[in-house]
């Protein structure tokens, strides 16, 4: 992609910073802004140019649709058609990290659903979001702020490493507290469908809507961003541990970091231990750069203990980051 660089500004986000972002968005440009999961690309959900930008900035397959930022259960309802389960889920959950996939009301273009008659829609919980689309007065189409298929930005300088003189805004809100992006269910019928795991967890969906089902078949996982294609990889090869000793000459030699829960199996150049899976979650990405920018010429993963309430997000995104690969 031969784009004109921009001069890129990373301004902290307070209140004339953010009216500056809106009427960005306004005009047809884009802006990188903190959510709780990770930061979001954002363009006018109604401007089929804007979703355009955000395909060609982000690299992004435009069979891969956006979710689409609201303000409100209110402000959904004029961009889908909110079944009785969607309802259901997003009072439980909203603001927060759940998007809900329900059918497309032609207010927003087919560009930014992937060419799809569903549309997926959030409410986000972090005060800069909400701030950002009550400013703007639209609804905010908004992927991750990273170029497609790297690990997802979990702070404004992740966002600015893929994305600066691509963008002419990146709203600094601080560190993202979730670090993985949002649960994406299909609430088109009765039975919620887990499209993605993301940071509201399988459990957390039983214990409001009864049966939750799993993604099954390839039309159907269509409806999701992110789910489809090669994501969160850093530039190193990512190999996943589950256990048991493991050759470091295995892993291709030279530095290796670690990321995980326990003691590293093997001498490593660089660890990052988490005290828990949350913790694990939201601290992924930004090691998986953090570790790129020091040299490392493979990063050694944990697999998350089975059981646990986080552990399937965590799961995908670190298997999808190595496309399978194993140590040991």
């Amino acid at each position: 992609m031969d784009e004109p660089l921009l001069e890129t500004k990373v301004v902290e986000a307070h209140e004339d910073a953010v009216r500056l972002a809106a009427d960005l968005i306004l005009s047809g440009e884009l802006v990188a802004f903190p959510t709780e999961t990770v930061y979001g690309l954002g363009g006018d959900a109604t401007n089929p140019s804007s979703a355009a930008k955000i395909y060609s900035v982000k690299g992004r397959p435009v069979d891969n649709p956006l979710i689409v930022h609201v303000g409100s259960l209110e402000e959904a309802c004029g961009v889908g058609v909110m079944t009785d389960l969607a309802e259901m889920l997003c009072m439980a959950f909203w603001p927060g990290p759940l998007t809900v996939v329900v059918p497309a009301r032609e207010v927003i273009p087919r560009e930014v659903r992937g060419g799809l008659d569903t549309v997926a829609v959030r409410c986000p919980s972090h005060p800069v979001a909400l701030a950002l689309i009550s400013a703007s007065g639209v609804p905010i189409a908004a992927p991750s702020a990273n170029r497609s298929g790297r690990p997802s930005p979990t702070d404004a300088s992740a966002v600015m490493e893929d994305l600066g003189g691509l963008i002419p805004l990146i709203l600094d809100g601080g560190p993202c507290r979730v670090g993985l992006e949002s649960t994406v269910v299909d609430a088109t019928s009765d039975v919620p469908v887990i499209l993605r795991h993301g940071g509201v967890t399988a459990q957390e969906l039983r214990d409001v809507a009864g049966e939750v089902l799993t993604v099954g078949g390839e039309e159907l996982k269509r409806r999701s961003p992110g789910t489809r294609h090669r994501h969160y990889a850093p530039s190193v090869p990512v190999f996943l541990w589950a256990g048991g000793p493991v050759d470091i000459g295995s892993l291709g030699g030279g530095m290796v970091g670690y990321v995980g829960l326990e003691e590293p199996p093997c001498g490593v150049s660089h660890a990052v231990r988490a005290r828990d899976v949350r913790e694990y979650a939201r601290e992924l990405f930004r090691s998986f750069r953090e570790m790129e920018r020091m040299g490392v010429s493979a990063i050694l993963a944990q697999v998350p203990p089975k059981g646990d309430p986080m552990g399937d997000a965590l799961f995908d995104r670190l298997f999808r980051a190595s496309g399978g690969r194993t140590a040991g």
